[in-house]
């Protein structure tokens, strides 16, 4: 089936071929009982073996490979054996060494490939207990076996990296980032998966190689169009290097995905990143969603680059939002604190003063609210003596 619409058609008319001389061996009237159950024993095995690999791969698997080579083979033995009145016509000497040439090569292949398996098997192992020098040699030996196998490429390509960001060297990391960087450009010409993309990417990065950076990140949003991380990384990449309007584009689409994934998709990371270079209101505002914590980050973004205008109507948004249908703790915890914080940390004490009056308002008797007022108002009124 990887050989695409070919390889499908070879597989369908493999399996019609053999449940078709299965069935035909079974209908034979002259069968002895151990040849019968033999065959059908045989049929029920190649039927499982259909059925499972609809769910699994489970013939990936090269030893399992091997073992299916026998199968197939003593499939032949018993399904083929023609009657008296057609009788099986000997094989030419070259006949016989070519079907042997390739099932000598088969064999070979097979077994390289199981090598492989081993040693690769065998550096993940090494891997994961830190013992990277003999990791590398058994990646090398799987990739020796198995040159083209995408897998061994970026798994080895991840451990490089690893050795890259401990190593102290200048000229021991860039080349480990070379070599990094080779493996994973082979294991994007043999499959499609955005995680090699995206590392490929950070590392052309890291050269400075941006439009080559870009457009891996772009084939790697193409592959996972659903995927919030790899959406919201394109996002902050293109606020460093690809202008705000393709930023802005990036998060709209990334605020619209179902499951917002990412080490940094709150929305406070976005807008305090993307405040550095996007100064339009109207664009931040597209940069995240319509929910509380969106419009409280939005408000803080613009109070820090000094919009405070709109900046207000977000914290009002924030307040106003539901205020009287939530519970009260909730309104204090997420809405008048984190906007009086703000409002305080920024050197506006007015606008935080007449959030606790309106809150006292629609909830009076709270001994805390009143001894912040009386406190805000105590250092206005200290405030307008010392400069009348």
């Amino acid at each position: 089936v990887d050989f695409g619409i070919q390889g499908f058609l070879f597989l369908a008319a493999f399996i019609l071929f053999y449940f078709r001389r299965a069935f035909f061996f079974l209908k034979k009237e002259d069968l002895a009982l151990f040849e019968r159950y033999t065959g059908a024993a045989f049929l029920a095995i190649a039927a499982a073996l259909t059925f499972t690999s609809q769910a699994d791969f489970p013939l990936r698997i090269f030893a399992n490979s091997l073992f299916f080579s026998a199968f197939l083979a003593a499939s032949a033995l018993i399904f083929d054996s023609p009657g008296e009145a057609n009788p099986p016509k000997p094989l030419g000497l070259l006949s016989r060494l070519g079907i042997g040439g390739v099932v000598f090569l088969f064999l070979i292949g097979s077994g390289a490939l199981l090598y492989a398996q081993a040693q690769f098997e065998k550096a993940e192992y090494l891997n994961k207990y830190f013992k990277w020098n003999q990791a590398e040699q058994a990646y090398r030996a799987a990739l020796a076996a198995a040159p083209l196998d995408s897998l061994y490429l970026g798994r080895f390509a991840g451990l490089l990296e690893k050795r890259m960001a401990v190593s102290r060297d200048p000229e021991t990391r860039a080349d480990y980032r070379k070599q990094a960087i080779r493996l994973y450009e082979q294991a994007i010409r043999h499959t499609w998966v955005m995680d090699y993309y995206y590392w490929l990417a950070r590392l052309y990065e890291s050269e400075n190689r941006i439009p080559e950076a870009a457009s891996q990140l772009k084939k790697a949003v193409q592959l996972a169009p659903q995927n919030g991380f790899i959406v919201s990384e394109y996002g902050y990449f293109a606020l460093k290097h690809l202008g705000a309007e393709e930023a802005v584009a990036a998060f709209e689409k990334f605020q619209k995905l179902p499951f917002k994934d990412g080490s940094r998709s709150h929305p406070c990371d976005i807008l305090a990143a993307g405040a550095k270079s996007v100064t339009s209101y109207q664009d931040l505002k597209r940069m995240v969603s319509n929910g509380r914590p969106d419009h409280l980050c939005l408000g803080m973004a613009l109070g820090r680059i000094g919009q405070w205008g709109p900046a207000r109507d977000e914290f009002d948004w924030v307040l106003k939002a539901d205020a009287r249908q939530e519970p009260y703790e909730a309104y204090v915890a997420y809405a008048r604190t984190p906007v009086v914080e703000f409002y305080l940390s920024k050197g506006h004490p007015a606008e935080a003063l007449e959030i606790y009056r309106e809150s006292l308002a629609f909830h009076p008797g709270d001994p805390f609210v009143e001894s912040q007022i009386r406190e805000l108002e105590s250092a206005a009124a200290s405030q307008s003596m010392a400069y009348p």
